[in-house]
């Protein structure tokens, strides 16, 4: 069953970022994820928008890699430099997964 990937950032470092958006697409595709969506929080039902949020949707074949790429369980020296990135790039508001429907 797929499970999707929510995460919500506020952006403190812009060079940070545009490195992260480039060597990121690996990460999530050695973990069998793909970006569904991933950009600026152009409408928000419930707080102030920001100019400084970003938010990004994946996709994972099933629930335990979607939490393998959240942790970076088995991460590589290049996986662990990335997450490194992600550290830096910003504050995370919030990472949720939820499970998807079957079929």
């Amino acid at each position: 069953m797929p499970a999707y990937v929510f995460v919500e950032v506020e952006i403190t470092d812009d060079a940070a970022q545009a490195e992260y958006r480039q060597r990121s697409v690996g990460v999530i595709e050695a973990y069998g994820g793909r970006i569904m969506a991933r950009g600026d929080v152009v409408d928000s039902s419930a707080g102030e928008p920001s100019s400084r949020r970003r938010m990004l949707a994946l996709e994972f074949p099933n629930l335990e890699q979607a939490r393998a790429w959240r942790d970076l369980s088995q991460a590589s020296a290049e996986q662990s430099e990335v997450r490194s990135i992600r550290n830096r790039m910003g504050n995370v508001v919030s990472i949720s997964i939820v499970e998807g429907e079957s079929d």
